[in-house]
């Protein structure tokens, strides 16, 4: 895979196919403290198949610095549906950060 074809996979909003997915994985495997590789392996794998996303989530979170940005980059989609759904466009005060920190 060259930086071309991984700044696309990086950049991609909508779901990414199997294929992608496994380069993701063989970039992780060859590079494990690759952040960003992780983070969007883990959220193709939420979007697509949850019981493989738990294992690897166990497997590859102790690599990820910010735990925070990770819960906030897979969980994008619950979080814009609440703001459609309210009608709120931005939060006053973030309350998910102190209830973060209560678990971690």
């Amino acid at each position: 895979m060259d930086t071309v074809q991984l700044y696309t996979i990086l950049d991609k909003k909508e779901e990414l196919t199997s294929s992608e997915r496994e380069e993701l994985k063989g970039i992780i495997e060859e590079y494990p403290y690759f952040q960003a590789a992780i983070v969007c392996y883990l959220k193709s794998l939420y979007t697509s198949t949850y019981d493989a996303f738990e294992t690897e989530l166990e497997r590859l979170s102790i690599f990820i610095n910010d735990r925070k940005a990770l819960f906030y980059h897979i969980m994008s989609r619950e979080y814009d549906k609440f703001f459609q759904k309210s009608g709120k466009t931005e939060i006053e005060e973030d309350k998910t950060s102190i209830l973060l920190n209560a678990f971690f």
